[in-house]
């Protein structure tokens, strides 16, 4: 969990079980509601749950993640700013944990 930022609930992990040869998993977490603009908070809190994706995915080895735009739909985030703290986050992640993703 993302100890900068722990307030962002990110992070439950369902084993789907489904008829296909290899693992599907759903990693849920619940995004900062952003309805009366974004600050830092909010910027953080979303950055906060794409690394706590991305950190469950790889302590369960998953092989490949796909992301929605967290917090872009009622919770009111504008995806154009979000867009930036997703591909921010990730980028961040992907430089600090080289030695553990492929890709």
């Amino acid at each position: 969990i993302d100890h900068d930022y722990p307030h962002c609930p990110a992070t439950f992990l369902f084993l789907l079980l489904i008829n296909v040869p290899y693992r599907v998993y759903v990693i849920h977490t619940v995004g900062p509601i952003a309805q009366g603009g974004v600050g830092e908070e909010e910027r953080r809190a979303l950055r906060s749950c794409y690394r706590n994706s991305l950190l469950t995915a790889t302590e369960n080895a998953a092989r490949s993640v796909a992301f929605p735009c967290i917090s872009t739909g009622i919770y009111g985030y504008p995806p154009e700013h979000a867009v930036h703290e997703a591909l921010a986050a990730v980028r961040e992640f992907l430089d600090a944990h080289h030695d553990k993703v492929g890709i």
